[in-house]
């Protein structure tokens, strides 16, 4: 067994800044796929119930500056994805077409459902780049996948166009929900 260390405490009143990963990543192309992802082993799903209100998922968002959340039942199985831009766009409209009133639509009502959702196993990211990711997702015209852990039958984790923004430190606008297809023609500058 190894000695003890004894731990010391320093001031912070001259230290302010709190780093965040985005700071830190030196993503680029030919980094790994993992580099990228939301892997849930390690960080916990943002997620979001089922039959919370429009209003709910928006504060919710906005407070946890989160561009997407999972959306879950009463046992927390995945039935969707919900981003920020369902919530404020064309398919609120669609909404109140149908005769809802704003407070009456549900997250269900405006996420996409999981048999919609498109995933890449983890064991074919493990061997993958970020270019590979921007390329599949940008032939599929996604903002986001999953991703899992098929032997195990587990969704492992989630990719998102603007977490590869922010993190490989594109000049992209993150308030306008990028696509993989954007993300790719300023990489390839």
């Amino acid at each position: 067994m190894s000695q003890p260390i004894k731990l010391k405490f320093y001031p912070v009143d001259n230290i302010y800044h709190l780093t965040k990963p985005e700071e830190n990543s030196q993503s680029n192309l030919s980094s790994s796929a993992l580099d990228i992802f939301t892997d849930f082993t390690r960080y916990r799903p943002i997620m979001i119930e089922s039959n919370a209100s429009l209003d709910e998922a928006q504060t919710l968002m906005e407070k946890s500056h989160t561009t997407l959340r999972l959306v879950v039942n009463e046992q927390e199985e995945l039935v969707g994805l919900i981003s920020r831009a369902d919530l404020s766009g064309t398919l609120v409209m669609q909404q109140v077409n149908r005769g809802l009133k704003r407070d009456e639509i549900r997250v269900s009502d405006l996420m996409e459902s999981r048999k919609n959702c498109k995933a890449i196993s983890y064991e074919e990211l493990a061997q993958a780049s970020v270019s590979d990711v921007i390329d599949a997702l940008s032939a599929e015209g996604k903002h986001h996948c999953l991703v899992i852990d098929k032997p195990n039958g587990l969704i492992r984790g989630v990719i998102s166009a603007s977490e590869i923004a922010k993190l490989a430190h594109l000049s992209i606008s993150i308030n306008n929900r990028p696509t993989f297809a954007d993300i790719y023609q300023v990489l390839q500058r």
